[in-house]
């Protein structure tokens, strides 16, 4: 599914300090492996197998970050915060036991386990919610502030 969106500013500002994290080298190239990281650093969550749609006519695919902004804008489906936020709500609503905007250590678990295209293992799952003690309130997560945390 081509992007065939233009990008707003803030969301360019995203590429291009996502682009600058994943160049470690400074050389002022990525490769098309390094794609899906420069990706993901902007909330976005691409699948293995969405990459390979996206990636299989590049060849060796490097990019400049100006190719990496005009590739996301004609090629990938560039979701806002919005559109993330609205749907890690949703996600976080099908777990939820009652109506407030927390979801239990459990349910956070079950979720995280459970959804996506590519979810947690159970390990991998309990590292996350280890590590994420400073948020917790009386064994729960609010809504709100996940979406904010891994929105970055």
């Amino acid at each position: 599914m081509p992007g065939g969106r233009t990008l707003t500013e803030p969301q360019k500002a995203a590429l291009k300090d996502a682009f600058e994290d994943i160049d470690i080298t400074n050389s002022g190239m990525i490769n098309k492996s390094e794609l899906r990281a420069a990706l993901q650093l902007t909330g976005q969550n691409p699948t293995m197998e969405e990459m390979i749609t996206y990636t299989e006519r590049l060849g060796n695919g490097t990019f400049t970050l100006a190719e990496f902004i005009e590739f996301v804008e004609q090629h990938i489906p560039f979701k806002t915060k919005e559109e993330i936020d609205k749907e890690l709500t949703e996600a976080f609503e099908k777990f939820r036991d009652d109506r407030d905007l927390s979801i239990s250590k459990e349910e956070f678990q079950k979720v995280m386990t459970k959804l996506g295209d590519e979810p947690l293992t159970d390990g991998d799952a309990e590292t996350l919610i280890e590590s994420l003690k400073n948020i917790e309130n009386s064994g729960k997560y609010n809504v709100t502030e996940l979406s904010r945390l891994f929105m970055g």
